[in-house]
């Protein structure tokens, strides 16, 4: 049995989004951890210095990636957004949570936690 979230629901239902956009959100999320590096990276060798009136590229990373974390805050109970952060932002699947993190719910909840996490960040985004 394929554990493996399919990425298009019916249209009736009220999280529906369609395939191409949930491959759309999916890849923008994994990219994550480069948005950690780059800001690193930018950081270090900003050419704004602290206290100048300016917007640097960091900025825009910080802000993708807040976007992703606020999105799990809203769509997941506070116990299970380490799980959901897991899954979304280092593309660990439902059963490595289950061996590695011992994930405490079945994939249903863990599931349509992910999903109103995806419905979430298409509105926002």
């Amino acid at each position: 049995m394929s554990t493996v979230v399919r990425p298009e629901l019916s249209k009736s239902n009220a999280l529906y989004i369609s395939k191409h956009r949930y491959y759309e959100l999916k890849h923008f999320c994994l990219q994550y951890p480069e948005w950690q590096k780059k800001c690193r990276y930018l950081k270090s060798s900003s050419v704004i210095k602290p206290g100048e009136v300016g917007r640097d590229d960091s900025d825009i990373y910080r802000d993708q990636m807040r976007l992703v974390d606020e999105c799990i805050n809203e769509a997941a109970e506070e116990w299970l957004r380490p799980y959901l952060r897991y899954y979304v932002i280092y593309g660990e699947t439902y059963p490595e949570l289950k061996t590695r993190r011992n994930i405490p719910c079945g994939k249903d909840i863990f599931y349509n936690a992910f999903r109103r996490f995806l419905y979430i960040l298409s509105e926002r985004r």
